[in-house]
């Protein structure tokens, strides 16, 4: 009699509980009807303060996708579809880390915003994001392509220690792509070389042309990784601003060597 007696109240206050764990969530949740995600493994997805807590231990992939849901914006017609995939990089080095804050902070922000405004009904700022990453050596690259809705299309590139997720030097950079010596001369000489190519001989006589050059090598000072990355066939890219000789400048990607 004493388990009949207490087993009734409480299956009462349990169906109690749960009713209003529901009422509350629907209160408190608002959701894209139409989202999709895809999950690459069990397990929750870690939140963005968890990220420097990943290790480097075990075998696994070096670059984990931290969101990735995709859907139909609201009021498009006909139906535009949008598709975000934030990826992390799964290394503890102080660089990896300073990247993930960067990516939360550029990508990751625009992607809450832009959720946000797909549940109000209105369209969102971002289209796609998605992402890639190849290694060559001890060298990460990830490469982060954006589209905004009805707008540009952009690409990022972040490069890290494949090994420890610490900072790349320049000088790696050279020789993963084949190339030796002091890496500001050298990077100095391949871009009078592609200047050349480009505008013509250099002509010490022509104001235009030396000032318009000048500037351009100007802009290999203190140059650093935010302005270069491998690309998956080992070349160089080297992406700056060229002045032209004619006037005006054009910002541009060449590939070394």
């Amino acid at each position: 009699m004493k388990k009949s007696f207490y087993g009734i109240p409480l299956l009462l206050i349990l169906n109690l509980l749960l009713s209003g764990c529901e009422v509350m969530m629907g209160e408190q949740t608002e959701e894209i009807s139409n989202e999709t995600y895809h999950f690459a493994g069990a397990g929750e997805i870690p939140l963005v303060s968890d990220w420097e807590n990943h290790g480097t231990e075990g075998n696994r992939e070096l670059v984990k996708c931290l969101m990735d849901v995709e859907g139909e914006i609201p009021a498009s017609w006909p139906v535009d579809h949008y598709s975000y995939r934030l990826p992390m990089i799964d290394l503890a080095g102080q660089e990896a880390m300073a990247c993930n804050r960067e990516i939360d902070e550029r990508y990751g922000a625009l992607i809450r915003d832009s959720r946000h405004a797909m549940e109000r009904s209105q369209t969102p700022g971002l289209e796609r994001l998605s992402y890639s990453y190849f290694v060559l050596g001890d060298i990460l690259t990830l490469r982060i392509d954006r589209q905004d809705y009805k707008g540009p299309f952009s690409q990022a590139f972040f490069t890290v220690n494949a090994v420890n997720g610490e900072a790349v030097r320049v000088q790696q950079l050279l020789a993963a792509a084949g190339m030796e010596g002091e890496p500001e001369q050298l990077l100095n000489q391949k871009l009078t070389e592609y200047y050349v190519r480009r505008f013509g001989p250099i002509d010490p006589e022509n104001l235009a042309y030396t000032t318009a050059l000048n500037r351009t090598q100007s802009e290999l000072i203190g140059a650093g990784t935010n302005q270069m990355h491998l690309t998956e066939l080992g070349q160089l890219c080297l992406s700056l601003t060229v002045y032209q000789p004619e006037g005006g400048s054009e910002a541009v990607e060449i590939l070394l060597p």
